[in-house]
């Protein structure tokens, strides 16, 4: 309004913005020092069509850290790993409750304890102004945002298993270590070939199309040794080329494969499985669907329809599922006649009692209609896990 009034040759903007700044440092709603403060606000309504927050926190995107975690720093670790624990059913008055209930009483405890924190230390009076009036709904609700959390709409979304992350990369490369020369030379993945069968080899790699490339990476990779009859031989990994695995399938029958030389004499033989789990269901949603020249489409079912779990372990040894005879079957249930499962409460949890029950089939793949029979769990896998091994003995 003083603008307005007296905006005009003589009186220039910032005589206008001077005497505002007055008016509002006497009316003390505002500290506008000087009229070039006002001036940048000017500036800044022009660009943004709006006025700085007068909170500084705010207005420079700065989040002004809660008293808690400036007076304890792993409070704020604390309490992420608290939401972190319980982020499916969340809720910040939980967090309230687990604070008045569990983490004063640490804090308490801790204050006592450490000769550093007197009466008068800034710890000792936060811990008892919380003790005697503890913070509000809202106080919490700002600690949750501070930390980085925020409500949104429920959303579809995919879990991430991180397999980029530093931890996973290094577990990796141990278990690879382990693997390849630990794990491997106990089992039936190689083949011993002698000196005439390995020749034989080359003559018939010649006809192949990279006979020779073969050749020569054969010549690096054999293992070269004296069997107990004095003679030389030559010891491959069956993976190395596609006639090695068929010379074994002849040589070695049902493994395809015998175990290194190269394995401890103490070590045992292993069998590798590998074991995971599958979801089908009768509408599976598709990301695409027909539709007619008139824009008329099929209507979607509203759910993903009835669903099967199937659970399955195979090994390179024993195949797809582990398959068994009825006669080996018949055998397995006689072995596992009242005998208890090693994992008690899983079976418990499972079947309500610990008892093994005769399979009828083999336990190498199940399939389990999830929702009709409540939903697969842990304690599934460990019992079908039990009752695979019973299997292999």
């Amino acid at each position: 309004s003083i603008a307005l009034a007296e905006y005009r040759v003589g009186f220039p903007f910032q005589a206008c913005c001077d005497k505002a700044a007055r008016l509002l440092n006497d009316l003390t709603l505002f500290n506008a020092a000087t009229g070039r403060t006002i001036m940048n606000w000017n500036r800044i309504f022009r660009v943004n069509h709006q006025f700085p927050n007068p909170n500084p926190y705010v207005a420079n995107g700065i989040k002004r850290k809660p008293t808690l975690f400036e007076v304890f720093p792993t409070a704020a670790v604390d309490v992420s790993n608290f939401i972190l624990d319980h982020l499916e059913h969340f809720s910040v008055e939980l967090l309230r409750e687990h604070f008045n209930t569990t983490m004063i009483k640490q804090l308490n405890e801790e204050v006592k304890t450490n000769i550093n924190f007197t009466e008068d230390s800034e710890e000792f009076q936060l811990v008892d102004r919380y003790l005697k009036n503890p913070p509000s709904y809202s106080t919490v609700g700002r600690w949750v945002g501070y930390l980085g959390f925020k409500r949104e709409v429920s959303k579809k979304c995919y879990y991430v298993d991180g397999h980029e992350y530093a931890e996973q990369i290094e577990h990796r490369s141990r278990l690879t270590d382990e693997y390849l020369s630990v794990l491997e030379p106990r089992s039936h993945r190689w083949v011993h070939l002698s000196q005439t069968e390995f020749d034989d080899l080359k003559i018939a790699l010649e006809d192949d199309k990279d006979g020779e490339k073969a050749k020569d990476m054969l010549d690096k990779v054999a293992y070269k040794f004296k069997g107990d009859d004095e003679k030389v031989y030559f010891e491959f990994h069956v993976d190395k080329h596609v006639r090695l695995q068929k010379i074994a399938n002849d040589k070695y029958g049902a493994f395809g494969g015998r175990v290194s030389i190269r394995k401890k004499a103490e070590d045992k033989p292993v069998i590798i499985f590998g074991q995971d789990e599958a979801i089908f269901n009768a509408f599976l949603s598709r990301t695409h669907q027909w539709v007619d020249p008139n824009g008329r489409r099929a209507i979607m079912p509203k759910t993903v329809g009835a669903g099967i779990m199937i659970s399955a372990f195979q090994s390179r040894e024993l195949g797809w599922g582990i398959p068994i005879t009825e006669d080996q079957l018949k055998e397995i249930n006689a072995a596992r006649a009242n005998q208890e499962y090693f994992d008690k409460a899983a079976a418990i949890a499972v079947n309500g009692n610990t008892k093994k029950q005769p399979l009828e089939s083999s336990p190498g793949i199940l399939k389990f209609a999830y929702g009709k029979n409540g939903y697969w769990t842990g304690n599934h896998t460990i019992l079908q896990t039990e009752d695979v091994i019973d299997c292999v003995k």
